[in-house]
This record gives structure tokens, sequence and C-alpha cells, in this order.
């Protein structure tokens, strides 16, 4: 009598086979209904949904801006002094850098997309309301970053409206942003009315009503529809164009003005800011664009291949600028050792700033995206994007560098150079911060067409 291989049972059917028994030749197991199972089970797995690149994408930025509406709830509970690293002699830390760069980023964004509607330059025209957008997240990002740092924003809203200091450089910077702010939104606006009304038109239900009033009560896609829309665009624009201009330049009047911190005091800053501005600016159209078309929104069309090769031609141009800028700076700073420039110039080339200064600033955000882009083999839509992401980091890491530096040499007292380490409650907001805008943008960039109906008008 053959044994069954399998543990033995205690009951009626003790030692009994039950639904297992051996082929009678070649003496294999058979399970019956196994192909059945199997069956069932591939047709399970066929109509699993698998997630795309898109909504790995959005995953990870739903989860790291959670974490950071995380660590802004613990600043405001627990208070800055018990979770950020600044201290008494450091009083502005990283969320200071990070506001920085996404203010002067939304400026840039400004100015670079209204030269094709605003100043009539057909290359830039399909950057149209996508590079606006970016730009209005952007600044949502970096008052969020400004938000988190005051750790009582709503102060602000109430006795900047109540009680204005109009000699106050900071005061004018708000202001002026929030008007660039109202600017963005108008020309966004009347640059999508067209595409809304459009839409409304396609569909039915609720969805008709929210495009409709998104288009603000229109339903007209004629020429000369979409001619007006684009003229209150373009007068929308000049207006976003001037703050924008005026804001950024405020910013730095705000840094340059400070005579108790010598690497910030100067006539220069305004200017830097603008020009960072537009290096930051080109470089999130860049990495934006061609992040897009990896997430599998489609083929890339003649005329955006070719706004990516402007782009990829610009970005080295503004780099070269911001080289010539960054080496005369240290030159001035240098020259007569004088004191407070000297010392903070010393911390970014061989001091406790010399990674973030020289790995990331000058290696990583300018000399590696240049020659990226210098060779025409690698200035493809890839290579634009690589380069672009390459710059972003490099602007990041020139805003801390900034920020930091101005403040690490004591005003008086002790000669030592002062400390200050971001802490991880910092890290994990700014990465929420940059969560946010990113989620944002892909999030918002889904509801706009593929195709601008507004483009109609330069064919």
């Amino acid at each position: 009598m053959r044994r069954w291989p399998f543990s033995k049972k205690r009951g009626v059917n003790a030692g009994r086979p039950s639904s297992l028994s051996p082929y009678q030749a070649t003496g294999r197991w058979n399970l019956p209904g196994l192909k059945g199972l199997r069956q069932v089970a591939a047709s399970r797995v066929d109509e699993l949904v698998v997630p795309t690149r898109l909504d790995l994408w959005l995953a990870v930025l739903v989860v790291t801006g959670a974490l950071g509406f995380l660590g802004i709830v613990v600043g405001f509970l627990k208070g800055h002094e018990n979770v950020f690293g600044v201290e008494r002699g450091v009083p502005w830390g990283i969320l200071i850098a990070t506001y920085m760069f996404f203010a002067t980023t939304a400026s840039g964004l400004c100015l670079i997309s209204s030269l094709g509607h605003v100043f009539g330059i057909r290359t830039f025209e399909p950057l149209g309301a996508k590079a606006h957008l970016l730009a209005i997240v952007s600044l949502i990002a970096g008052f969020t970053a400004i938000g988190a740092e005051l750790e009582r924003p709503w102060r602000l809203f109430v006795f900047a409206a109540l009680t204005p200091n109009f000699a106050s450089p900071i005061w004018w910077m708000g202001t002026l942003y929030t008007f660039e702010f109202t600017f963005q939104i108008v020309e966004f606006q009347f640059l999508n009315r067209g595409n809304m009304a459009r839409r409304s038109n396609e569909i039915s239900g609720p969805a008709r009503r929210l495009f409709r009033w998104l288009a603000l009560g229109s339903s007209d896609t004629s020429t000369e529809a979409l001619r007006r829309n684009m003229r209150l665009a373009r007068w929308a624009g000049i207006g976003g164009v001037t703050f924008a201009i005026l804001a950024t330049s405020t910013l730095g009047t705000v840094f340059g003005l400070v005579e108790a911190r010598p690497w910030w005091s100067g006539a220069y800053m305004p200017v830097y800011l603008i020009l960072s501005a537009l290096v930051s600016a080109v470089a999130v159209l860049g990495f934006f664009g061609s992040l897009s078309y990896g997430l599998g929104e489609g083929e890339i069309t003649t005329g955006e291949k070719g706004l990516m090769v402007a782009l990829g031609r610009l970005l080295p141009l503004f780099l070269g600028a911001l080289v010539l800028f960054i080496v005369w700076n240290a030159i001035e700073r240098l020259y007569g050792d004088m004191p407070g420039k000297s010392e903070a110039l010393m911390l970014l080339v061989a001091g406790p700033l010399s990674l973030p200064f020289w790995g990331l600033e000058i290696l990583v955000g300018i000399l590696v995206p240049f020659f990226i882009l210098l060779h025409p083999r690698t200035r493809t839509t890839a290579g634009v994007g690589i380069a672009s992401l390459l710059v972003l980091i490099g602007q990041f890491a020139a805003r801390y560098d900034l920020v930091i530096a101005g403040q690490l040499v004591p005003v008086a007292g002790s000669m030592e150079a002062l400390h200050y380490t971001p802490s991880y409650t910092e890290w994990l907001i700014v990465g929420g911060i940059f969560s946010l805008c990113a989620f944002l943008y892909t999030f918002a960039d889904k509801a706009l067409p593929r195709r601008d109906i507004h483009m109609d008008l330069w064919e």
C-alpha cells in the first residue's frame, strides 16, 4: 500500500487521500480545479490597475507634503526656538532662503513668460498660461515658506493692513509681491478664458457650469473674442512685469540696506536677485517642460521642441552672466580686506559653507549644466531637463549661502564664526513646500488643454 505524503488526519476520513491523487503514468500530483483557479487568478491580475509614473509621482508629492505640513504644525505648537536650528545670532534660517528662492523664481517666470504675448517674441508664445501657472504656484510656495518662518503669520495680514510702516522695505516687499500675485492671476485668467469657454461648450452638467464660471460667464470662442482676451492679458502682463521687477529689487533692498551685515550691504543685491530670478525661471521652465513629457503627457510638438532648444540656449547665457557677477562680487569683497565682507567670503570658500558653495552652487549649479547645454548633442529635451534640475539645485544652494553667510560673522563680541545647521523639522518643511509647488502645478496642468486655443492667432 502506497503512503501518502501528507500529515496524518484524525477522524472518519483519516488516511484517505481526499482530493489529492497521483497521475497513473507519471506519478505527479494533480489538484482538481487547479487549472480553473489559475485562469481566475490570471483574469484578476489583468483587471488590476497598474499605477502610472504620474500616479507614483503624485503619491510621493502627497506624502512629502503631508510631512512638511506636520513640521509646520510642530513648529507652531512647540515654538521655533525649540524645533528650528536658528538662534539669537542667526535668526534667519533655511526657510528664509526657501522664500527667496520661490519669490525670485516667480518674478523671473513672469518676465520670461511675458516675452511671447507681451513683447511679441513668437518662440516663447507656447509658454503661455503654463508658465504663469508655475509663477502662481511658486508665489504660493514662497508665501507658505515665509508663513512657516513667521510662526504667527496671521498677524502679518492684520498689522500690515491696519498699521502699515511706509518706511519699511519689508512692508513694501510684501505689498509689491501681493500686487504681482494679483496681476499674475488676472493674466492667467485671460490667457485661459478661451480654453475654459471652449471646454464649457463641449461638456454638460455641473462641470459645464464650473468651466463657464472659470471663463467669467463667456462661451464665445470666436477669433474676435480670443483677440480681446489676448489684449487684456497683455495689459495684465505689463502690470505683472512691472511689479515683478519692483518686488524682486525691493527684496534685494531688504538685504542691501542692512549695514550691520556687511556681506549683504550694497547696491548689487537688487541686480543680483533679478539676474538669479531669470536663471531660476529658465531652469524651472526647462525642468517642468521635460518632466511633463516624461510623465506621459504625449509627443512633443515641433514648436515645443524649438522652445526647449531656445531655453537650452538661453540658460548658458544667463549662467555666464551669473559667473561674472559672482567673480566681481568676490573681488570687491576681498579688496581692502573689509571687516565682515572678507570673513563671510572665507566661510564660503574655505569654511563651513564651502560644500554648498563649491559643490552645489558652483559645480552642480553652474559648471556641469553649462557644459551639458554647450554641446548640441546633449542640448536635447532630456538634456535641458537634467541641466535645468541641476541649476535649480545650485540656485537653492546660492540662496542658502547668501542668507546664512551674512549671519555667521558675529556683529559684536566674540570674533569666532557662529554656526547654523537646519533641523530635521526645517528640512521636512522645505521638502513639503517643494512638494506643494510640484503637486499644485502637476494637478492644475492636467486640467489645462494640451493645445492652447489662443495659439491659432499666431498661425
